[in-house]
């Protein structure tokens, strides 16, 4: 079971970091477009807010989760034995 959980942390941290690229793709596509801004998408410029910032928060709180996650799972059937070992 551990072996399980071990081999599945690299995968899951990996999916995180899939989800939130593609998270960032589809919301930079959305605000900026894929070309020259039309009547429709210029009217409410004053209303339009850049979402760089806040991409790039989700960014480096979603790859910290995933490093943390790795780093966890690397160490945790590692960390159990140690403790069990000393606890003897």
């Amino acid at each position: 079971m551990v072996d399980i959980l071990r081999r599945a942390c690299p995968a899951l941290a990996a999916l995180a970091v899939l989800a939130i690229g593609t998270f960032s793709a589809l919301s930079i596509d959305e605000a900026f477009g894929t070309g020259p801004p039309y009547y429709g998408g210029t009217t409410n410029m004053d209303k339009w807010s850049d979402p760089t910032q806040a991409l790039i928060t989700v960014q480096l709180v979603g790859v910290t989760i995933a490093i943390l996650l790795v780093l966890v799972c690397a160490r945790g059937p590692r960390a159990a034995t140690r403790s069990a070992g000393r606890s003897r």
